[in-house]
């Protein structure tokens, strides 16, 4: 019983709250465009141009143009993710992952069939993203990006294009859980090469530690507690990190704690 005691899950209120005032930042704009304009890929918010660096590099492959402001605008989010954790795009902004999450719980209550395609997948997924933008002339994945389509539906009211979500959560809780995030989708692969290198990171009090593996049953991308629960980690230092802080919340003995890499 102890496992499970009465848990205050205060990384998972603040990650739903970010996650909802992004949704309703997107959403805003269909009534105030003077103060935030754009999407996930591109948006100036009071002034301030964020692009993503991975949009930026699809265009600059595309195009064959080094816009300056555009690069510069992209460095601001790159080096947020340095500090953060990459793949915090994906559990804290990503519209798509929460709606994933719940299609996770789902899963974890059905039987049926859960396929690995390997991890390497996406990055192949995403070095096919960037050939694509250098030889089609297009920012390929900007093109056919669910994530893309979604802020896109948010923004402009284009709901026809929100099919793809169903379709993609009838994928993962029938064949393959979370296939989408884990194995296909570029943007993850990408900010997980960002997330070897980030700043902040889940730490481990190994004294503290009884491997109960509570954590590891919670989290969404398990294996990358592997290594701090079988103590050969001070830290949880996989690119795959999302730092959602769901183990810090469900850990019974207090073991993990957000720290830095040093």
């Amino acid at each position: 019983m102890r496992l499970r005691e009465n848990i205050l899950k205060t990384w998972l209120i603040r990650r739903r709250t970010v996650q909802f005032l992004m949704i309703a930042a997107l959403l805003l704009q269909r009534f105030e465009e003077d103060f935030i304009a754009g999407n996930l890929s591109s948006m100036t918010i009071s002034g301030l141009e964020l692009s993503d660096p991975l949009a930026v590099l699809q265009y600059i492959l595309s195009s064959g143009n080094i816009y300056l402001p555009l690069i510069l605008s992209s460095t601001l989010i790159l080096l947020f993710y340095l500090v953060v954790g990459g793949r915090v795009f994906c559990s804290w902004i990503c519209p798509l992952h929460l709606v994933f999450e719940y299609t996770d719980k789902i899963k974890s209550r059905i039987s049926g069939a859960d396929k690995s395609f390997g991890i390497s997948t996406r990055y192949w997924v995403l070095f096919l993203a960037l050939a694509m933008s250098l030889i089609a002339g297009i920012p390929a994945f900007e093109v056919l990006s669910p994530i893309g389509i979604t802020t896109r539906a948010l923004v402009f009211g284009t709901w026809l294009g929100l099919l793809s979500l169903p379709a993609i959560a009838v994928f993962e809780i029938g064949f393959s859980r979370r296939g989408w995030c884990r194995y296909f989708c570029p943007i993850g692969a990408f900010y997980s090469l960002v997330g070897r290198l980030s700043l902040l990171r889940v730490k481990i009090n190994h004294s503290l530690c009884t491997k109960c593996q509570v954590c590891k049953k919670d989290c969404l991308v398990p294996d990358v507690l592997d290594g701090p629960i079988n103590g050969k980690r001070k830290i949880v230092d996989s690119g795959d990190c999302t730092n959602c802080g769901i183990c810090i919340d469900v850990c019974p003995e207090k073991a993990l704690k957000p720290g830095t890499r040093f």
